[in-house]
């Protein structure tokens, strides 16, 4: 689940990738990418690495939420996951998720985000 905030990305909507990344060099390399850099090169990565990554982008608005389809999102082998939200603030605004982990919930605030994992019942 994502959910923005009623100050998210100061009371502005925020774009939000969720990269399935499959080859091992790929992962080390975007981990050590910011959101700024990942939005600026996504284009290009994507062309050049294209069959290495899977993406699911999101726009929200401030006060809104979305639930991802574990369906869908169940498809998607993959070596690692990464989150990126486009904050014009100073800062990483990437989060790694594991793989095993049941579900995650993300939290956009005014000037960054936080996932918290999911536990199971």
């Amino acid at each position: 689940m994502i959910t923005a905030n009623n100050d998210a990305n100061q009371n502005s909507p925020i774009a939000v990738d969720v990269v399935y990344i499959k080859d091992k060099a790929m992962v080390t390399a975007l981990l050590a990418t910011s959101s700024s850099k990942w939005f600026a090169t996504r284009s290009d990565l994507l062309r050049s690495f294209g069959d290495s990554v899977e993406i699911s982008s999101f726009e929200l608005m401030p006060s809104q939420s979305i639930r991802l389809d574990a369906k869908a999102l169940a498809g998607n082998f993959a070596l690692a996951a990464l989150v990126f939200a486009d904050y014009p603030t100073p800062g990483e605004h990437r989060e790694r998720l594991q793989m095993a982990s049941p579900g995650y919930v993300l939290q956009l605030g005014a000037k960054g985000f936080q996932a918290s994992e999911v536990k199971k019942p």
